[in-house]
């Protein structure tokens, strides 16, 4: 039944004329050729992850969507113009990331770009995460001003050869209507406060604008600091070659720097379906070496292709704590410290402690370090005891006093004799 329908699509697919991109032809070839898998169906249509506004599942990927200007609050014009709320977008982006069936995100803009409130936070928020999960963008249409700030965070992004990116820098406009208020007779006035002459600025005059102008370099300073740090590269270079306010289209976008290659909207979730959502089987040979999905690469492979992989396992690792391993690792180490402090001899017990904070000493070379660290003691006061015993006279004929200096010397001879044995 299953096979009779694909072939039944696919005739009639074949039978028709499309005026349509090669992208959306091969998904429609995609969905009528699959093998009657409803996992397969939706990895190709998509469906809406659950606890979300926008964000569509593609399998594994969580995309979500930027599109239309940036506001950072959701309001009546974000919500019937198609515009972006950076508030819900931030909320739809968390949930992505912490949904555990999502395996990478791929951010998907098309803006203009927006308010610079909000941008930055989110932009940061971007780059952090993906030290959880592998964060791409891709742009098929326009990612300008604050859309590419949001997207620059990305690991990784790829555009189409039409896409348009860049126009980085701020701006502020203001609206002079003072004489179409004197006109209708309207005249305002303002007081402001002695201390605060630059709270109103007079924009007719040089002075008035260059207070403006040097709040908006202040602005683009940021933005600037922070694509440099997210692709990698100096704040010079993005003063200098990343359009100065204008923008790329496609292949010079990646020549410039802005993004990483070109590709197609379908090309880059099916390569991160099966980059990122696969059941990878990781272990570790006695040889330092790694197996991942039937492909043998050594430690340092591994680290050197895949780094953002590797880090995340770092970092899950640190976050899960592996309890059992982290149990038995405690335990070891209260052992260990345990059979130090057994080793103590009265008068080294700092000695011991270090040893025992050290992390690394066995109770075995405890004790044989404060054996040692005993004797030096020992040979130390036997010297010290010889050099202070009083001498005997050298009176030809012995009396008291050398009866005396021979009994000193008979007890220190007694006391080192009874060190030695000890």
């Amino acid at each position: 039944m299953t096979d009779r329908i694909r072939k039944t699509a696919l005739q009639a697919i074949m039978a028709e004329r499309w005026a349509i991109t090669e992208p959306g032809l091969r998904t429609i070839l995609a969905i009528a050729n699959r093998e009657g898998d409803l996992d397969a169906l939706k990895a190709k249509l998509g469906e809406e992850l659950p606890g979300t506004r926008q964000v569509e599942m593609r399998g594994n990927v969580a995309v979500v969507p930027i599109s239309g200007p940036i506001f950072r609050y959701a309001n009546l014009f974000t919500e019937f113009s198609g515009a972006t709320s950076l508030g819900l977008l931030t909320l739809d982006f968390q949930k992505a990331l912490q949904e555990k069936s999502v395996k990478s995100i791929l951010l998907w803009p098309d803006s203009p770009g927006g308010q610079v409130n909000g941008t930055n936070e989110y932009s940061d928020m971007v780059y952090q995460a993906r030290k959880i999960k592998p964060v791409y963008a891709y742009v098929g249409g326009t990612a300008a001003s604050a859309a590419y700030w949001d997207i620059s965070g990305c690991q990784e992004i790829i555009v189409d050869e039409t896409a348009c990116l860049g126009s980085i820098g701020v701006v502020a406009t203001y609206q002079d209507d003072s004489k179409a208020k004197a006109a209708e007779g309207i005249e305002t006035i303002e007081i402001v406060s002695s201390a605060s002459p630059n709270k109103r600025p007079d924009l007719k005059t040089e002075e008035g604008r260059s207070l403006i102008k040097a709040e908006v370099d202040a602005l683009a300073d940021v933005f600037i600091a922070k694509v440099a740090k997210h692709r990698g590269v100096s704040d010079e270079r993005v003063r200098s070659e990343f359009g100065q306010g204008g923008v790329f289209i496609g292949a010079d976008a990646v020549d410039a720097g802005l993004a990483d290659r070109i590709g197609s909207f379908e090309e880059v979730v099916e390569t991160m379906q099966q980059k990122f959502g696969g059941k990878t089987t990781v272990g570790f040979s006695a040889h330092k070496t790694i197996i991942t999905g039937g492909n043998t690469m050594d430690l340092k492979e591994m680290k050197e292709k895949y780094p953002e992989q590797c880090a995340a396992l770092v970092a899950e690792g640190h976050k899960t704590g592996h309890a059992e391993g982290l149990a038995a690792g405690i335990t070891a180490e209260v052992e260990r410290v345990k059979a130090v402090r057994a080793a103590l001899i009265p008068g080294h017990e700092e000695l011991i402690e270090a040893l025992a904070a050290d992390g690394k000493t066995t109770g075995a070379e405890a004790a044989l370090a404060v054996n040692q660290a005993e004797n030096q003691l020992r040979q130390t006061t036997h010297k010290k005891i010889v050099a202070e015993a009083p001498k005997a006279p050298n009176a030809a004929e012995p009396g008291d006093d050398d009866a005396e200096a021979r009994e000193t010397q008979e007890n220190v001879s007694g006391l080192v004799s009874g060190m030695n044995k000890g």
